[in-house]
């Protein structure tokens, strides 16, 4: 605080040193014959008063066009900057200082090694400048993170704006003259044989210690030195396996400080402190968004006893279930859900067979697919780590046990009907089939593009109600059927296919408002997400599962016809009754109309013949558009 007073006393001294230097007020200016105006201005301009705030060191770096890296003046730069932005508030300049003081959102004063301090000066400016916010609510924001409090550049930047405010409502310093009046002198330390001693020798100081790097320091400290020499060795050996799965890193760094981000997070969930889960999950989110962070919770026994469980796992998982950049550090928020369930459960089975853990690590990768793990993942990644807690404390080693916990609660979401009925399937697999062989089955089926983890539309198609049938009466060859039927229909869906499916009902989905002709626009689906949605309607996927079964009837009874054949023979023998739209027996019978729409797109005005519009795309253009009726003439 002393520091920052001390300057800003020192630039009000100079400028008010300006008043006795003889400049005229621009109000008085403007009183005067412009030939007198010009004469007192070149006259000024000599004149001038500008405080110096001293040498600053730096060097350009070619690297980083167009920025210059400090060395020495931090401190004084960091000051300024706040001075200009606290003077562009007070003067309701926000959008001004946006233009002139950062560059594609980011500030123009940046911290390079110092990663907490990046983050938090880019959320403060940000909450100060873009949402109008005091400097009195920043503590109260989400992204104020508790080390924050302790962090000295943070605490002074912080603490030195506050200073800074204070003492520009007591000394009113013109912001004109922070900008123009403000000089120091620059020493490029690389162009001189000094200036490059004095860069090596500051910039060795400034360089950034990784985090893995620190807590290795912090956890050796007050070991023997023999102690040291054990650690030491197997620091080395953790540092090569992250090493030598560094995947495109210039080094291990990225991979090491995620493996130790793993361990602080299950050490969280697993304090029994009476915390809530919405308070945990908020601080999961802050270890996963944080780069650096300390070693509270970590000891050296428990990365032995980790980095024994990674091994284990590397050696044992599907590559499907564990992906070799995770070990590289590029791990998503929705790879926690995923994975650390599976680190716990070899942790403390690490007996475990490889099927075992292969097993329990595929539920946790297909429930992570649900769209609730998304929209609240952080909540999930506790709700997974608590679920295989109480697994583990039960004892159990299957993950078909699963099914015995209590599905009310925080585990409903994750203990569906669907997967304990998956479960219940593998644990009492009928006499004439392997368990293996329906979780491969289910597996692919789960992994198919349209049904993101869930594959209950399969036993909706069969006539299967897998909430009120018992698992004797499971059929896996009508399962493997149905799926086969979706699969070869519905991963490049074709217009024979549309033109087949209309022959039971009017599938359309709901796209929207075209203006040009007033109508409801309509998608015969022409993406993935369009036939998820459709089979997930409550309203319109009856219309798939009728269809599926003619597909069905006439497979079983001509075993010789290709798909498009059956295709054709439903078209062919399609009879509209009296009820059915007059539009849907001519997009039935005529092929060239979904040839015409190629996004699949229909503008209905009403269902006249007369008024329905067919879209080549969204948006109707002169050229991309054509009468129904026309088409047909």
């Amino acid at each position: 605080e002393s520091n920052v007073e001390k300057l800003l006393q020192s630039v009000w001294e100079d400028f008010n040193k300006r008043s006795d230097s003889g400049e005229v007020p621009e109000e008085v200016l403007q009183t005067l014959p412009l030939s007198v105006r010009e004469m007192i201005a070149r006259d000024a301009e000599k004149n001038k008063i500008y405080a110096n705030v001293g040498f600053l060191y730096a060097y350009y770096d070619t690297q980083y066009d167009g920025r210059y890296m400090l060395i020495d003046g931090q401190q004084r730069v960091t000051t300024l900057f706040l001075v200009l932005l606290c003077l562009h508030l007070k003067e309701g300049k926000q959008d001004l200082f946006a233009r002139t003081y950062l560059k594609d959102s980011l500030p123009k004063v940046d911290y390079k090694v110092r990663e907490m301090s990046h983050d938090f000066l880019l959320e403060f400016i940000r909450f100060l400048v873009v949402s109008n916010g005091s400097v009195e609510e920043i503590k109260n924001q989400y992204w104020y993170y508790n080390n924050y409090d302790t962090d000295t550049t943070i605490k002074s930047i912080f603490d030195n704006y506050c200073t800074i405010e204070k003492f520009l409502s007591e000394y009113p310093i013109p912001l004109e003259f922070i900008e123009n009046r403000v000089e120091f002198y620059y020493f490029d330390t690389k162009k001189s044989e000094q200036g490059e001693e004095l860069y090596l020798y500051m910039n060795s100081r400034g360089e950034s210690v990784q985090t893995n790097e620190n807590i290795k320091a912090d956890l050796l400290a007050g070991l023997s030195e023999k102690e040291k020499n054990e650690w030491g060795e197997k620091w080395e050996s953790w540092q090569n396996f992250f090493w030598k799965n560094r995947g495109p890193n210039e080094n291990a760094d990225d991979g090491f400080n995620e493996f130790l981000k793993w361990i602080k997070i299950i050490n969280l969930v697993n304090q029994p402190d009476g915390v809530g889960a919405t308070e945990k999950s908020r601080e999961i989110r802050k270890i996963i968004d944080f780069k650096n962070f300390n070693k509270d919770g970590i000891s050296l026994g428990q990365i032995d006893e980790y980095m024994a469980a990674l091994y284990s796992i590397n050696s044992k998982l599907y590559p499907s279930l564990l992906r070799r950049e995770w070990l590289s550090g590029k791990f998503t928020t929705i790879d926690y859900v995923k994975f650390l369930p599976v680190l716990v459960y070899a942790i403390k089975r690490p007996l475990h067979e490889q099927h075992e853990i292969n097993r329990y690590a595929r539920f946790f990768f297909n429930i992570s697919r649900f769209d609730d793990v998304a929209k609240v993942p952080f909540f999930y990644i506790l709700y997974s780590l608590q679920l295989t807690n109480l697994f583990l404390a039960k004892d159990y080693t299957d993950v078909v046990d699963l099914r015995n916990i209590s599905k009310e609660g925080p585990y409903e979401n994750i203990l569906t009907a669907e997967e304990i009925f998956k479960l219940s399937l593998f644990n009492d697999p009928s006499n004439w089939v392997k368990r293996e062989d329906i979780e491969d089955l289910f597996w692919a089926a789960e992994d198919f593009k349209l049904f993101d983890g869930s594959i209950k539309f399969i036993w909706y198609c069969m006539g299967f109600d897998y909430t009120q049938n018992s698992v004797d009466k499971f059929e896996l060859k009508a399962f493997q059927r149905f799926f086969d039927y979706i699969k070869k229909l519905f991963s490049e869906p074709s217009d024979l296919l549309r033109r087949a499916l209309l022959t039971h009902g009017d599938y359309a989905l709901y796209d929207g408002f075209t203006s040009s002709f007033s109508g409801d626009r309509f998608s015969f689906i022409n993406d993935p997400k369009g036939w998820k949605t459709l089979f997930e309607s409550e309203e319109k996927k009856e219309i798939v599962r009728s269809f599926i079964h003619e597909y069905d009837h006439i497979s079983q009874t001509e075993p010789g016809l290709s798909p498009d054949q059956i295709l054709n023979k439903i078209i062919l023998s399609f009879s509209p009754t009296k009820d059915t739209p007059e539009w849907i027996e001519h997009f039935v019978k005529k092929p060239q109309i979904f040839s015409y729409c190629t996004q699949k797109l229909v503008c209905f005005p009403s269902e006249a013949i007369d008024h329905i519009v067919l879209l080549q795309d969204k948006k109707a253009m002169s050229y991309n558009w054509q009468k129904l009726k026309d088409l047909l003439l």
